[in-house]
């Protein structure tokens, strides 16, 4: 327990998921994140079709999709830490400048391309195509033994 606490892993991170894709909303209804200390609080778009709207896990109880333009007062008043960008790669960077200015310290990034954030803002980049690549050389490789 007491390394788990070292490790900021025994209290309840908040998380936000920007862009309400077909990636987006898988997260937003994510099971596994609650078994980890993690929570979907907010998801965020611009789409005027889908605002309002609701995603998500019925089970662990359904988001609200909110304007962009509601997101920094949400994260200050949810006490957001993590953001995920979900969101297409020309509209990523203006998204992790918006929530590096709400506040938010760590950004899993899930466009497929750099951002560049202050020193004090972690962000852990993730590009499917690419780990799905990786897995077709290794595929391809077993094939021919």
């Amino acid at each position: 327990r007491a390394f788990l606490r070292g490790l900021g892993l025994s209290d309840e991170h908040r998380v936000i998921v920007i862009g309400v894709g077909h990636m987006g909303r898988a997260l937003a209804g994510y099971r596994g994140f609650a078994e980890r200390g993690l929570r979907v609080v907010g998801i965020f778009d611009i789409a005027p079709d889908i605002i309002g709207t609701m995603a998500g896990n019925p089970e662990l109880g359904l988001l609200e999709i909110q304007p962009l333009s509601d997101l920094p007062g949400f994260v200050a008043r949810h006490h957001v830490s993590i953001a995920v960008i979900a969101t297409p790669a020309d509209a990523a960077q203006s998204v992790a400048d918006l929530v590096v200015r709400a506040g938010v310290t760590s950004i899993l990034n899930l466009s497929a391309v750099h951002l560049t954030v202050p020193g004090s803002v972690v962000v852990r980049p993730v590009d499917l195509a690419t780990e799905i690549q990786i897995l077709a050389v290794h595929a391809g490789q077993k094939g021919t033994r």
